[in-house]
């Protein structure tokens, strides 16, 4: 087979299969947790993936997210007609996002705590700024673009809030 007949989707396609992949992963980690009874009640997606196999499904597919959110990232950069110096910072901030999302699939909660945590802070606080970001270059839906930034931005606040409270009170 020559490489002619190997070509990637079109530039539209990667963000909807990320997002299908950032489901499948949270999907087939929660349901094998639950089919080997590893869980009960409604866990945190972190205790899901402590023990293989589902470790290892989520590390996978969680690195075919990054993969595909970068890709995502980057087409939106080339795609822009007029380079901004903002639209570069932009382009770095979410590329940092989804280098956060591998580093978490490769730190397991268990394993290297303060690793796994910098990934999840790095992939959701620039993952907001990123957001935010958006909203200020792009004229689309911007309306939109803004309520998510904000919902986002308050969830992650949130949840880095509560989730620390949480840990001091478990540990």
């Amino acid at each position: 087979m020559s490489a002619q007949y190997l070509r990637f989707p079109p530039p539209r396609w990667f963000p909807f299969l990320a997002t299908a992949s950032l489901f499948l992963t949270c999907a087939t980690s929660v349901t094998l947790a639950f089919h080997l009874k590893q869980v009960s009640g409604i866990p945190y997606i972190s205790d899901t993936i402590t023990t293989p196999p589902e470790s290892c499904y989520f590390g996978l597919f969680l690195n075919i997210y990054a993969l595909l959110l970068g890709i995502s990232i980057w087409n939106v950069y080339t795609l822009a007609t007029d380079k901004e110096p903002l639209e570069t910072v932009a382009c770095c901030v979410g590329l940092t996002a989804a280098f956060g999302v591998a580093v978490v699939a490769n730190f397991q909660e268990t394993v290297v705590f303060p690793v796994h945590i910098l990934g999840a802070m790095l992939a959701l606080g620039f993952a907001s700024v990123y957001i935010g970001m958006r909203v200020i270059l792009s004229p689309c839906y911007r309306h939109l673009r803004a309520v998510c930034a904000i919902g986002c931005a308050v969830c992650f606040v949130v949840c880095s809030v509560t989730g620390g409270i949480a840990f001091t009170k478990f540990k």
